[in-house]
């Protein structure tokens, strides 16, 4: 009886999520966020809409929210806020590690991160990496401001240079993440920079610097949405029919999901 109870009420809690989580758009407060990574990393949070990284140093730098998500749908609008310097920022997704501010670190996330201008062993444009694995200060450059693969530290997944592909300063772009289980997709002021199919982890959303000051990150936003997906293309009458609403083959469910208990009407509860 308790089992079907909890179907039932799993069958309504997820189409109600289906009908209604797409449509909902919720800010995020970055008064909530945490600097990690490197100890001299400065992040000036104007309000809970704004943040600027106002710090000039080589070794990368995070400002990264408090809640793990995975299924969603994230937009908002980057910018950096001077004329010097050509150097990195982007997005952090999926993030696991840093969890302390440290020179020596164990890194675990997606790194979209964006060069303005070819030098030193970087190139103009956009890469898609996955860092997972320890790397050490004198490891840095290597592996964050070059092109360095070795596993498990980091693998790069997509990359695009080109001349003209560098970031403007001054210039306010919108920057949209659809991140799933199985799919990544980037977009710059409505142009497709990278979309990805594999089998990705949830984790953590932030903002990434390196010997980029001024990077300014405003007006985010997030949209949780679940995709049911079937588990088998083809069934037959009287066949058990099945719908996954997460693929836990990529990644855990999401911490809205995990912190639910359910309530089976006896006096007893379950996660």
């Amino acid at each position: 009886m308790k089992l079907r109870l909890l179907i039932i009420f799993l069958v309504l809690f997820f189409k109600q999520v289906t009908a209604f989580s797409q449509e909902c758009v919720t800010e995020f407060d970055f008064n909530t966020w945490s600097v990690l990574g490197s100890p001299d990393g400065d992040w000036d949070v104007a309000d809970s809409k704004t943040v600027t990284n106002v710090s000039y140093i080589f070794p990368p730098t995070f400002f990264v929210s408090n809640q793990s998500m995975i299924n969603v749908l994230i937009k908002g609008t980057i910018s950096v806020e001077t004329g010097f310097d050509d150097d990195f920022f982007g997005l952090v997704f999926g993030y696991r590690e840093p969890t302390n501010i440290a020179d020596d670190n164990n890194y675990g996330f997606y790194l979209f991160d964006w060069k303005k201008k070819s030098e030193l062993g970087a190139n103009e444009g956009f890469r898609l990496s996955q860092y997972n694995g320890y790397i050490g200060s004198g490891e840095v450059k290597e592996f964050f401001w070059q092109q360095a693969q070795q596993n498990p530290q980091r693998k790069i997944l997509k990359t695009k240079y080109g001349g003209d592909l560098g970031w403007e300063p001054f210039k306010k772009y919108e920057v949209e993440l659809y991140f799933s289980g199985d799919r990544i997709r980037i977009k710059i002021d409505g142009m497709t920079i990278f979309d990805l199919k594999g089998c990705f982890g949830g984790g953590k959303f932030g903002f990434y610097c390196m010997s980029q000051q001024y990077s300014r990150f405003e007006n985010f936003t997030y949209q949780s949405f679940i995709d049911f997906t079937p588990a088998k293309s083809i069934a037959c009458v009287n066949d058990v029919f099945t719908f996954k609403s997460f693929n836990l083959d990529c990644s855990a469910l999401p911490d809205f999901i995990q912190s639910m208990h359910w309530d089976f009407g006896d006096g007893q509860t379950s996660n």
